[in-house]
């Protein structure tokens, strides 16, 4: 059982051009976990008291567009499959899990730095540069249990990890193109992520000194969307776009390479229709449309490679 408490302290100041929201918030946060295994058994309890503050300044450069600058403190905790100490069957991939007790929850420090700009309403075009810094980062990491025949893997807490990169995200209607209903309730939308993590690893831990991506960290997403709605039939229909690049599965040990998982490209159609006065909504919705494949591939030139691997992976390779 877990118990939560927190209380915050938030004011928000206008100063001409100037908005400065800013605040703390304190988290007491108790956590009980009793497990057995055959050989083991774990009863304790963790209690964390976390002050988390936060700084949001944003400044006016016009009535369409301002900059804004953000900072704030968060945490991430470990869930309690994560902590208990026995091992559970991933039955869709036929991997082994296995929690580990001795995880520790993970600070995190943000800063983001953003310029805004809104052409219309329900118009926006926004360009930013942020940096996150991980204390203790939890990530998957194969166990030392493993063997060829039945992979193994638990989660453990790397000493540190950064993250930065920018981001372009765009919402625009259409309606500049013609005066007419199609165009003006046709909206389109793109977001594009670079990221550039890199963990501090501990050799100690995961049997190297190399450095490498945070677990779970794609170096780049992208995201692209048009909607349409029709005015007066309550009509719509949308598509969407996503792709997350090439990332790290399960980190590497002595024995077996890091695990990469490839990139993928998916394709969503949703068909909608409002009832009742806009009271209601029906939904029809195709996921995935290309149902391409999910590959885990190993850079097998060096088992302890951290290098990204091929952008493409044959099926079955």
């Amino acid at each position: 059982n877990s118990l939560l408490n927190a209380g915050y302290l938030m004011s928000d100041n206008h100063m001409d051009k100037w908005r400065i929201t800013w605040g703390v918030r304190v988290e007491s946060y108790s956590q009980h976990i009793d497990a057995y295994d055959f050989s083991t058994k774990i009863d304790k309890t963790d209690v964390f008291t976390d002050v988390l503050p936060s700084l949001n300044i944003s400044y006016d450069l016009s009535e369409k567009s301002k900059f804004r600058l953000s900072g704030s403190r968060t945490v991430n905790r470990p869930e309690f499959r994560e902590l208990a100490p026995f091992q559970f069957v991933d039955f869709e991939n036929t991997w082994t899990i296995i929690g580990n007790s001795n995880l520790i929850r993970s600070n995190i420090t943000n800063a983001d730095l953003r310029y805004e700009y809104y052409p219309q309403p329900g118009e926006a075009i926004t360009a930013g540069l942020f940096f996150k810094h991980f204390d203790n980062p939890i990530e998957n990491r194969m166990n030392d249990q493993s063997t060829p025949d039945q992979f193994i893997f638990g989660f453990s807490n790397a000493p540190s990890a950064t993250a930065y990169g920018l981001e372009l995200d765009i919402r625009k209607n259409l309606g500049f193109i013609s005066a007419n209903d199609f165009w003006e309730n046709l909206v389109l939308g793109a977001n594009l992520t670079l990221v550039k993590s890199e963990v501090a690893v501990d050799s100690a831990t995961f049997g190297t000194s190399k450095s490498r991506p945070l677990q779970g960290q794609s170096p780049y997403l992208i995201n692209v969307s048009a909607s349409y709605t029709h005015p007066t039939t309550g009509l719509s229909l949308s598509a969407l776009y996503n792709r997350v690049g090439h990332r790290i599965f399960i980190v590497g040990n002595n024995t077996f390479a890091t695990t990469w998982e490839n990139g993928r490209h998916v394709i969503d159609l949703q068909l909608g229709k409002s009832l009742f006065k806009k009271r209601a909504e029906l939904k029809l919705t195709v996921g995935d449309l290309l149902n391409q494949p999910t590959v885990f591939y190993w850079n097998t030139n060096d088992k302890n490679s951290y290098q990204s691997g091929p952008s493409k992976v044959g099926k079955g390779n």
